[in-house]
């Protein structure tokens, strides 16, 4: 949108204190973009691809290209030319194409404070509004710790609060949006039409997956949502774009950000599909999502990605010590069970499809009032994996530990015995892993000599597996044996 006569002659006011400045101007760049696509990644990174059009002719070697994200990496941009289309153009001429020599980038953002600190030397008019609206004019001599001015017949540092300065023109060298300098070579002698392709890396833009999980406890099924949370802090609108999603870990080096702004939330608006199918790209999965989308600078915006039903899933309660090799003085105070969800990313359950990392929110459904279970973070998910969610611990069934026995047999061996007792006072029946690690120290070997029920040995612990009826208890016996032994020479190696 090109500014009217009556729009340039407009005096450009800043009142104080100092507020966020905008323009109505439609940026140049908006005019020659063809299309846009952005590839956003976990990590805080996208890969901006744009077609644009450009008139070049080697009188103006040099090429703006405004409205650039102002956490660009410069150092990842890549410039295409395509050959000239025109019928008049020799073949000769098609295959000369314009090349970069030189890039630079403009981070000089219009704001209050920039605009006063680019007019410096400048005559500007200070505008009084109290106790009638008078004007005087000006020149700014700094603006370093203070607003410094030369009046006709004075100099005065600030401005009264009832005061603010009017500018003639913006400076130049002030943008809306940062300005990409380009300087080329091979570029015909009168203005020619190009289009090219456009690609760099930009940070402050990232994606991560959301999900829900609403729980039937009764059927054990869940219905689980799918999101992806697009957040946009470069600094920059993304208007009218193409979204992929990439899910998977980049290697990525450190690197401060340059600019960042608090964000606010909002719901984005996007066609609607039962389930966006991710596909392989290299080692990592790919979201496309349907249609285009007007991405704004500080915004978060949601996607729906799928949605399963019907999931069935096993819910275990979870007892994880070490057993102690010393003696105890009391029995110890009920410890309540951490409780694990279990389902598998199988086809014939519903899913089998990638599952990207992400926070997933359990709910469990009474009628229409859900009830908040837990959340957990999901570790990205191929298709075929079991995936076991924490969901905290349980109120109703708890473990207690009782030492009978502490026998010393020699200076160099003793056995310990424990009774362990679960107790579920729950309505309902439930699955319990109990699991007792043995860390007796270096140099001290270990072994059960006594179980009931039997363990399942592993390494260096005991498992057992129970269901326990409803407000019922189990009790678990055991002893163990442990013997200080002095390593050889060999086994120390």
């Amino acid at each position: 949108m090109k500014r009217s006569p009556l729009f340039q002659a407009t005096i450009l006011t800043l009142l104080l204190p100092i507020g966020p400045l905008s323009l109505a101007t439609e940026s140049a760049s908006e005019q020659n973009l063809i299309d846009r696509q952005l590839t956003i990644y976990q990590e805080g990174i996208a890969l901006v691809s744009e077609n644009r059009t450009f008139q070049l002719s080697e009188k103006e070697p040099v090429l703006l290209l405004p409205n650039i994200a102002p956490e660009a990496i410069v150092e990842s941009l890549l410039l295409k030319f395509n050959p000239r289309q025109d019928e008049s153009t020799s073949s000769e001429e098609k295959e000369v194409l314009p090349l970069v020599i030189e890039k630079k980038l403009n981070r000089n953002l219009l704001s209050p404070t920039t605009l006063i600190d680019y007019s410096i030397g400048k005559e500007v008019e200070v505008i009084w509004q109290s106790p009638k609206e008078r004007r005087e004019k000006a020149i700014i001599l700094s603006n370093n710790g203070g607003l410094l001015l030369q009046y006709e017949d004075r100099i005065e540092s600030g401005l009264p609060a009832d005061a603010r300065l009017a500018f003639k023109e913006i400076p130049k060298g002030l943008n809306r949006t940062p300005v990409l300098s380009l300087l080329l070579e091979n570029l015909p002698k009168t203005i020619t039409p190009y289009r090219a392709n456009l690609n760099y890396l930009t940070r402050g833009v990232s994606w991560s997956s959301d999900y829900i999980a609403q729980l039937d406890e009764k059927e054990k099924l869940f219905r689980l949502e799918g999101w992806a949370t697009i957040n946009n802090q470069s600094g920059i609108d993304f208007n009218s774009s193409e979204i992929s999603l990439i899910a998977g870990n980049l290697n990525l080096l450190n690197r401060a950000p340059l600019y960042r702004e608090s964000f606010m939330v909002k719901a984005a608006a996007a066609p609607q599909r039962d389930h966006i199918a991710p596909e392989s790209i290299s080692d990592y999965q790919r979201f496309s999502l349907p249609g285009t989308f007007n991405l704004q600078q500080q915004e978060q915006s949601q996607v729906a990605l799928f949605t399963a039903e019907k999931i069935p899933y096993q819910k275990v309660y979870h007892f994880n010590n070490v057993s102690p090799s010393q003696r105890l003085a009391a029995q110890s105070s009920p410890q309540n069970a951490a409780i694990t969800l279990y389902f598998n990313n199988k086809k014939e359950d519903q899913l089998g499809f990638a599952l990207p990392s992400g926070t997933i929110r359990l709910y469990q459904m009474e009628g229409e009032t859900p009830t908040f279970l837990g959340e957990d973070a999901l570790a990205n998910s191929a298709s075929g994996e079991e995936i076991s969610l924490n969901m905290g611990s349980a109120f109703d069934v708890t473990l207690t530990r009782e030492q009978q026995q502490y026998h010393i047999i020699n200076p160099d061996e003793w056995e310990v015995s424990y009774q362990l007792t679960i107790n579920n006072r729950k309505s309902e029946a439930v699955n319990v892993e109990l699991t007792e690690n043995f860390y007796p120290g270096e140099g001290i070997n270990w072994e059960i000599v006594a179980q009931q029920p039997p363990a399942v040995l592993k390494n260096e612990s005991a498992i057992w597996n129970i269901s326990l009826p409803a407000e019922r208890e189990k009790k678990i016996n055991y002893r163990v044996r442990y013997t200080i032994f002095t390593p050889t020479t060999a086994e120390k190696r």
